[in-house]
C-alpha cells in the first residue's frame, strides 16, 4: 500500500510543479526543493527529501513512477512496508547527498531515481541472501533480470530542455544511486 501512496504523492507534487511552471523554469524547481551543489553546506537538509518527489518532465515522472510501481511493489510485497519505506528514504537521502556533491553548478537535481535504484539494489541483494526467497526457482531469474534493468535503465546521457537551461541526467548519477543499497 505504501508504494501506491508514494506514487500518489509524487503525482500530486508534479501537478503542483505544473501549476507553478517548474518543468520549464529551473529556478522554480530550485525553490521547490531541487538538489543543487552545496545544499548540505548551506544547511538546506529538507532538499534531501523534497528532491525525491520533484521531476523535470512528464517523461521523467512517467519512467520513475513505472519503475517505482514495478520494483517497489515487488519489494514491498516480499519484504514488507517498513523495510520498503526505510530502504526508499535512506537510499533517496544518500543519493541526494551524493548528488549535491557531484551535480554540476547551476543544475537542479530532481527525481526519485536514487530511492528507486536503492530499492533495486536492495531487492537484488535481499533475493540472493534471503533464506525464504533465495531457493525459489524464480528468484535467481528475477535477480538477473533486475540487475540487467539496473545496467541499461537509461542511456548514457539524456538531456531534457527546461526553458533556456538543460538538466542533464548522466549515467554516473544513476550509478551512484544504485550503489547506495549494494553491500
Amino acid at each position: 500500500p505504501f508504494t501506491l501512496a508514494l506514487l500518489g504523492v509524487i503525482f500530486v507534487v508534479f501537478v503542483a510543479e505544473l501549476i507553478k511552471g517548474a518543468p520549464r523554469d529551473p529556478d522554480v524547481l530550485d525553490q521547490m526543493g531541487a538538489i543543487i551543489r552545496g545544499v548540505v553546506q548551506r544547511g538546506d537538509y529538507w532538499r534531501l527529501i523534497a528532491a525525491m518527489f520533484l521531476h523535470g518532465s512528464f517523461m521523467h515522472l512517467a519512467l520513475n513512477m513505472w519503475a517505482l510501481w514495478q520494483i517497489g511493489g515487488i519489494f514491498e510485497t516480499l519484504f514488507g512496508s517498513v523495510r520498503f519505506l526505510l530502504t526508499y528514504f535512506v537510499s533517496g537521502i544518500i543519493a541526494s547527498l551524493v548528488s549535491s556533491i557531484l551535480i554540476p553548478q547551476g543544475t537542479p537535481g530532481v527525481g526519485a531515481s536514487g530511492a528507486i535504484f536503492g530499492i533495486l539494489g536492495a531487492l537484488i541483494v535481499a533475493l540472493k541472501r534471503s533464506p525464504r526467497w533465495s531457493q525459489r526457482e524464480w528468484s535467481g531469474s528475477l535477480s538477473r533480470q533486475l540487475a540487467i534493468i539496473g545496467r541499461v535503465q537509461d542511456p548514457p546521457r539524456v538531456a531534457v530542455e527546461v526553458g533556456v537551461r538543460r538538466l542533464r541526467v548522466h549515467r554516473l548519477h544513476h550509478l551512484h544511486r544504485a550503489a547506495v543499497a549494494a553491500p
